[in-house]
């Protein structure tokens, strides 16, 4: 069974980079249209936990009206807990 036949509309596809372009490929020339997305893994583990800056650190002192360091920490422990949480299929 070649990958091309398990894709399905609303997919996501996670492989590396340098085959990325070849399922692309595969898929473009199926006689159907089909809606997914592709991800290296370093692309999903952005999409899927949290990232964050200096500049977001910023926006979120002002915006809550806290001081910069608690923001940070606020920040360091959720980020701590989304990379923690490993779906069970990964």
């Amino acid at each position: 069974m070649k990958v091309i036949d398990i894709i399905k509309d609303d997919s996501i596809i996670i492989c590396p980079n340098n085959i990325k372009d070849k399922i692309v490929k595969s898929i473009s020339n199926l006689d159907k249209i089909y809606s997914y997305k592709i991800y290296s893994e370093s692309e999903f583990k952005n999409a899927l936990f949290l990232n964050y800056d200096y500049k977001t650190i910023l926006y979120l002192s002002k915006k809550l009206n806290k001081n910069y360091h608690i923001v940070k920490e606020y920040l360091q422990a959720i980020s701590y807990r989304s990379s923690s949480f490993r779906p069970a299929t990964l």
